[in-house]
């Protein structure tokens, strides 16, 4: 069996005062509506924020002040499973932080 995974959504800035009103320096924030994502592999798709703003795609550094939004995806009944989900979204964040052109300060 193959390891499959598709996630949809967003990243977007947090301002300090958004971070201390969270207490944390980065959020995750599911929208999905419906089962294309079972809810059983959100927790994995929250696990791969984690990993990618561990180490961020620029010079691997921790990654701060950044809202992750996941809106939708799709699975596979066979292919699917946690890993593919974690890795799924932990490189589509590492895209789209590339895509924008970040700077380290």
């Amino acid at each position: 069996s193959g390891q499959y995974a598709k996630v949809i959504g967003y990243i977007e800035p947090l301002t300090p005062e958004e971070q201390e009103e969270l207490g944390t320096t980065n959020d995750f924030v599911n929208e999905c509506i419906g089962t294309n994502i079972p809810p059983e592999y959100y927790s994995s798709c929250q696990k791969g924020v984690t990993d990618a703003m561990t180490e961020g795609s620029l010079v691997g550094s921790e990654v701060e002040g950044v809202r992750v939004v996941l809106q939708d995806g799709a699975h596979h009944a066979v292919d699917s499973s946690d890993q593919a989900f974690r890795t799924c979204t932990a490189n589509a964040i590492r895209d789209a932080m590339k895509r924008a052109r970040p700077s380290v300060l």
